[in-house]
């Protein structure tokens, strides 16, 4: 919920700054705090809060359009001081309405320069939604957490790329005689067994890629397929390279991107995922993988390691999933958490239950609409 404190500021467009100031300054007791003489803007202080001016002639004003009057506006904008100032919670909380937010920037106040957001009511009015002074805000005290992540984090499989549908398409068109979507589904069933066996000491430390290719031969067996050489075998496994991105994907990546580093954080190995970027073109700023760590995620090792990598506090980190369970163990270890619904993971045969959960920060139908949450 945000929670109004006081108004910060008001901004009024004036005709003869020099006839207001008197009004405001000799008449009405206020007193000049700061002049911007490049933009055309004097504010004044008026008890706790400030009263801009900007004169129709000035770089500000004349962004405003006709001089106050009939035809022209005279309030430029007004600015609430919010407490606390949380921009992913503005912005979560604005999104059902239809409204969105520009993009967070450093304005001055009755405080000094802080954070600030500006919105637009539904007549057109400029509203600021403003934090406290730099100082106080950046520090990130216990009332004003740090406002938004420095790092997103990106699970891959099912969050980003569409891995069921991508294994079914190939598989029915080399034509061996089984489902698609069955032998896809029965590949990725066996993925959490084998990694058990590797996170128990079962095997040693094996990469995703040889653990495909143990489930494969089990599977072709299964499955009843025959007439596969080599080649066509190794050609098979290599499928998890070739996994298509969902279509917002590398749109709501790029925009992500605009504003935050992102990286992946996958079970998947670095090969795998290099070539899946390039096969999607995926515009990740790093790709970190267990095998980075030698440890699967859930294990806290994967999750810290983010942040250990850009040398960041763990809440700086959101890792960005369609899976709870990977939320849940990124919570754990003080990171911060968005859900992308994902309803088709599994296949139009099995709709997934894609419902939000409260401890998830934020929840997003796409990754384009996690842009908009996040200001991208």
């Amino acid at each position: 919920m945000i929670r109004i404190r006081e108004i910060d500021h008001l901004v009024l467009r004036v005709v003869d700054l020099e006839r207001m100031l008197r009004f405001y300054c000799d008449v009405l007791g206020c007193s000049v705090e700061r002049r911007q003489e490049a933009l055309g803007l004097v504010q004044l202080r008026a008890g706790r809060s400030l009263l801009d001016l900007v004169p129709v002639t000035g770089k500000l004003g004349q962004a405003g359009g006709a001089a106050p009057g009939r035809e022209g506006r005279n309030l430029d904008h007004f600015c609430l001081r919010v407490e606390p100032f949380d921009e992913v919670a503005i912005r979560r909380q604005l999104q059902p309405h239809g409204v969105e937010a520009g993009p967070l920037e450093s304005r001055y106040g009755a405080e000094g320069a802080g954070p600030s957001l500006y919105v637009t009511d539904p007549e057109g009015n400029v509203v600021e939604l403003k934090g406290p002074a730099d100082e106080v805000w950046e520090r990130g005290m216990p009332d004003n957490p740090i406002q938004s992540p420095k790092v997103l984090a990106f699970d891959v499989f099912g969050t980003v790329v569409d891995w069921h549908g991508s294994i079914a398409r190939e598989v029915d068109a080399m034509k061996l005689g089984v489902s698609g979507d069955e032998f896809a589904s029965a590949w990725r069933d066996g993925y959490r067994p084998a990694m058990r066996r590797v996170m128990a000491g079962e095997l040693g430390w094996t990469l995703i890629d040889d653990l495909h290719r143990m489930i494969l031969d089990e599977l072709l067996v299964r499955f009843h397929v025959t007439g596969l050489d080599e080649a066509a075998k190794k050609r098979l496994n290599k499928v998890w390279h070739r996994l298509d991105p969902w279509p917002d994907s590398a749109p709501g990546l790029a925009r992500l991107k605009s504003r935050f580093m992102i990286c992946t954080l996958s079970n998947g190995n670095i090969g795998l995922l290099a070539d899946m970027a390039k096969h999607g073109r995926l515009p990740w700023d790093c790709i970190l993988s267990a095998e980075v760590f030698r440890a699967y995620k859930p294990d806290p090792a994967t999750y810290l390691g983010v942040a250990k990598v850009f040398d960041v506090a763990p809440a700086e980190v959101m890792l960005v999933a369609a899976h709870h369970d990977d939320l849940a163990g990124a919570r754990a270890c003080g990171l911060r958490t968005a859900y992308i619904e994902r309803p088709l993971e599994f296949g139009a045969g099995q709709p997934k239950d894609v419902s939000p959960q409260p401890e998830n920060e934020l929840h997003a139908e796409s990754l384009l609409a996690l842009a908009d949450l996040l200001g991208c």
